[in-house]
């Protein structure tokens, strides 16, 4: 192989390197919801709850995270339709203000993570109050001024983590 080849190889290789790290980037900002495998994830960005539905209903594949970030979700007017294997959950810069009671039903028995960080949560929703496996909250970045009695947190028997940081 002469110089000229192996510079011809090397920058064939060098180009595909870059075509993937652009694939993936572009991907992963996308507007849309994919299964990262390698992570057994559903990931979501930039979609509305109903695509995020949608994606939850039509995955066939075992995932143990949902990643939802910047998505514009306001309220989860109903439980999410998450596979009831699924232990970690992230809700995270998506405009939340609101959850309903039921919004994680079926993740109740699994759920041992919970990161709705950078919301608009003005107070703890009863959604989260009986969660009994969950072992981290993630809270931060929202506008929770005051958090209920303590008697409200006795159904989160398994909590080690709590993050209230960065609240207005």
């Amino acid at each position: 192989m002469n110089i000229s080849d192996a510079i011809m190889l090397l920058l064939v290789i060098a180009l595909g390197w870059v075509s993937n790290a652009i694939s993936q980037r572009d991907q992963s900002s996308a507007s849309s919801c994919w299964l990262d495998s390698r992570v057994s994830a559903l990931r979501c960005r930039n979609v509305d709850l109903a695509h995020i539905q949608l994606a939850l209903r039509r995955r066939n594949e075992v995932f143990s995270t949902l990643d939802v970030r910047h998505c514009a979700l306001a309220r989860v007017r109903s439980r999410l339709d998450a596979p009831p294997d699924v232990r970690r959950v992230t809700l995270a810069n998506s405009g939340l203000r609101a959850l309903s009671t039921d919004a994680f039903d079926t993740v109740r028995e699994s759920l041992t993570y919970l990161d709705l960080s950078g919301n608009e949560l003005s107070h703890l929703p009863v959604a989260l109050l009986d969660l009994a496996r969950l072992e981290e909250l993630d809270l931060s970045s929202n506008r929770i001024k005051q958090l209920p009695h303590a008697a409200a947190f006795n159904g989160l028997n398994a909590l080690t983590r709590l993050d209230l940081s960065l609240n207005r």
